[in-house]
């Protein structure tokens, strides 16, 4: 266990998640998670892609843009927020690894757009 809490859960006045072993566990739940949400203190990269993961393939309505333009701006947010979160918590962020991390081609159609998931409503503010 890393000691790190955070609000990966959907609360957003109270800490609602902690680590035990590199993942994320609700604090608002007597059980431990079931889904594998990586800790951005112990696995940068996979929490990049956890929530690349949740953004991935998503837009607003009436965005024209490609999905590889949609999905490298979902992959920039997601490694400014995990940085952000590591930032915060007094960990630099590792010089310029975002080349490491591609996002991966949209499944669903661009002729079905689905609203996107923003930043401020993930993190409850």
């Amino acid at each position: 266990m890393c000691n790190y809490v955070g609000y990966e859960f959907g609360a957003a006045f109270y800490p609602d998640s902690y680590c035990i072993d590199g993942k994320l566990h609700d604090a608002d739940s007597p059980y431990l998670n079931d889904e594998d949400v990586p800790c951005p203190m112990c696995d940068r990269d996979a929490a990049i892609q956890w929530w690349l993961g949740r953004w991935e393939g998503t837009c607003e309505v009436g965005d024209e843009r490609s999905w590889d333009d949609i999905n490298a701006e979902h992959l920039a947010n997601a490694t400014s927020l995990v940085d952000d979160i590591r930032k915060n918590r007094g960990v630099q962020a590792l010089a310029n690894r975002e080349g490491n991390l591609q996002p991966r081609k949209a499944a669903c159609s661009k002729s079905a757009p689905l609203s996107v998931v923003r930043l401020t409503a993930v993190l409850g503010a």
